[in-house]
């Protein structure tokens, strides 16, 4: 998979970024760096599809293959402190109704989920019973443990003890192979695991 940026801009009231062009490929965890308000999460959703540019074009494809949009949705994970689960549901039924929508990685079962984001003492809690802490697992767990071919995190660490630090770097090593990684954070432990890091301060209109 590569996603490639051309030109890229976004303007609300003015201008956040302008004339950005990177090109992401799969098998690299890619950083997207900036102070908070720089327009990290702005750049991670145009990347996903979720927001549309200013000004500039994004291309996906698949070796020599482009893809539509629509195409493209498909393939994505997308997991921020911001992207809101149904909290009506439990950890398993959150983790079983996922397995419907979309396959997993190695083909784990609902069981096997639980067990890799460590939270089978939880299953049949409500979400909307977690600690900001396991919530924040639990979306990082279905999103990192999807086939996905693209994996975009937005703050991936937030509400994050240590230990669950810990279980996310092993995570994210143990299902990394074949995709296309990219991380929007300041979190200089975050950055560290990034091969390439885009900073997009440098593209401010300031």
């Amino acid at each position: 998979m590569v996603i490639s940026l051309a030109g890229i801009s976004k303007r609300f009231r003015t201008w956040i970024f302008k004339d950005l062009s990177y090109r992401f490929e799969s098998d690299i965890i890619y950083g997207i760096a900036g102070s908070n308000g720089s327009g990290k999460s702005t750049l991670l959703q145009i990347i996903s599809g979720f927001m549309t540019p200013t000004t500039g074009e994004l291309t996906y494809s698949r070796g020599s293959a482009k893809l539509l949009p629509d195409e493209f949705n498909c393939t994505i994970s997308y997991a921020a402190p911001y992207v809101s689960l149904v909290e009506e549901l439990t950890v398993r039924e959150a983790i079983e109704f996922q397995n419907r929508c979309r396959s997993r990685s190695q083909q784990l079962s609902a069981e096997q989920v639980l067990i890799q984001a460590e939270m089978e003492g939880v299953q049949d809690r409500y979400l909307n019973q977690l600690s900001s802490g396991m919530m924040q697992r639990i979306k990082l767990a279905l999103a990192i443990m999807s086939s996905s071919e693209v994996l975009l995190l937005d703050e991936p660490t937030s509400f994050l003890d240590e230990k669950s630090r810990q279980w996310f770097e092993k995570q994210l090593e143990r299902h990394r192979k074949n995709r296309l990684v990219v991380i929007a954070t300041n979190d200089p432990k975050d950055i560290g695991l990034c091969a390439e890091v885009l900073d997009v301060e440098q593209f401010s209109s300031a």
